[in-house]
């Protein structure tokens, strides 16, 4: 097919194709090319038309593909907007939750009951003892058995028990004369909420010397709300250490009984907030059953005698000392006052009332052999406990 060019009349090699070049330029033709003409104005006419609608078709072509992108773009613009406000609201959230997570580390919710009362002593007593007989009666078949070495050991074993059984009943009255007379009762804290943060800084006035003691609220929210409690109250005041350990690993001062019978208490009992935190003991693997921990020295703890039964009664660490980690830490003895600690370890223990010495002669735990007297317990001052955000 020729090549039309509409600026060379001559292109093209048919003379219909020169024809319509004449007539697109505007150039008159012979009458006798009339019919020729009318024709050729016919395909020029029909060649604009076309090019008319191939201009139109690729403008609107262009058109559709713009209105397609623009539709694309706004459809990402959205998805991006949406996106961003999903992310920007699970932001607002999870920052709320870790505001409102970290805000609830801060308090602790806090109840206590009240203690068991202190059961009949000689009763009690007097029911171990006949126990014990009874055990004894009805293994004398089997100890007819055993060799004389093992016969001698099992009657010296009897012998210790049934001796301790006898020393306790003797006391027992005067342990029940002693909580009658010298026991002290104080109400517990009301229940609520009490903070994790801070500390309470307290002077622990003793006759070996004096202590500061830091109730660090951390660990031991609800306790140490306690023992704030009862030094404000001067429950602590004028009273006496009734028991020391001094064997190995475990080194340990025991007071907060005004009735110096290690069975006396305020009145009401704390729940346990056991020290997890603790490392454990050498030579123990971590989550064994029975694991020991290091309670270090200087650490201040609630003494009890099974769960949720700590009260008043406290002990402090003289030595490095293994235990269960089944003792609150209340708190710790500011390393300046280690001395002090150091000289009540050299007390050393004696045999305690109601009690029998071992077989061996060696008390590890008994009373301090030389007296440790609270003289008074106060508080110093408190810093760094936060105070309960406002809700909106």
């Amino acid at each position: 097919m020729a090549v039309y060019d509409k600026n060379n009349s001559g292109a093209g090699d048919k003379p219909e194709d020169k024809l319509d070049s004449m007539i697109e330029a505007g150039e008159n033709v012979a009458p006798t090319d009339d019919a020729a003409a009318k024709a050729a104005q016919r395909r020029v006419a029909a060649r604009e038309r076309l090019e008319a609608k191939i201009a139109e078709d690729a403008a609107a072509e262009r058109r559709r593909r713009r209105n397609v992108a623009l539709i694309i773009t706004s459809i990402v613009v959205v998805i991006a907007l949406i996106v961003a406000i999903v992310l920007i609201v699970n932001k607002v959230k999870d920052d709320k939750a870790r505001e409102e997570a970290a805000e609830a580390a801060k308090w602790a919710s806090c109840q206590w009951g009240p203690s068991e009362e202190v059961p009949d002593l000689i009763k009690a007593y007097t029911d171990q003892k006949k126990h014990l007989e009874d055990q004894w009666k009805q293994m004398q078949s089997q100890l007819a058995q055993q060799a004389a070495p093992q016969q001698e050991e099992t009657r010296k074993q009897y012998n210790e028990r049934m001796a301790q059984i006898d020393a306790q009943l003797a006391y027992a009255p005067t342990v029940k004369n002693l909580l009658d007379t010298k026991s002290r009762k104080v109400d517990a804290p009301v229940n609520g909420t009490y903070p994790r943060t801070g500390k309470t800084i307290t002077t622990l006035k003793t006759s070996a010397g004096d202590l500061q003691v830091d109730l660090i609220h951390r660990h031991a929210a609800c306790n140490d709300a306690a023992f704030k409690k009862l030094i404000e109250a001067k429950y602590f005041n004028k009273t006496s250490c009734h028991r020391m350990t001094d064997s190995q690993g475990f080194n340990v001062i025991q007071c907060g009984d005004p009735t110096g019978t290690g069975m006396g208490g305020p009145g009401f009992y704390s729940i346990d907030e056991n020290p997890d935190y603790l490392v454990t003991a050498a030579g123990q693997d971590a989550g064994t059953q029975g694991q020991m921990v290091t309670y270090p020295k200087g650490t201040v703890a609630v003494a009890n005698s099974g769960p949720n039964t700590g009260g008043s009664q406290f002990f402090i660490v003289l030595a490095d000392s293994q235990l269960p980690p089944n003792y609150t830490v209340i708190g710790t003895v500011a390393a300046k006052d280690f001395p002090v600690l150091d000289k009540m370890k050299r007390y050393g223990v004696t045999l305690a009332p109601g009690t029998v010495a071992p077989s061996d002669g060696k008390i590890t735990d008994g009373a301090p052999a030389t007296p440790v007297e609270i003289k008074s317990w106060s508080v110093v001052k408190t810093v760094g406990v936060e105070q309960p955000k406002k809700k909106d």
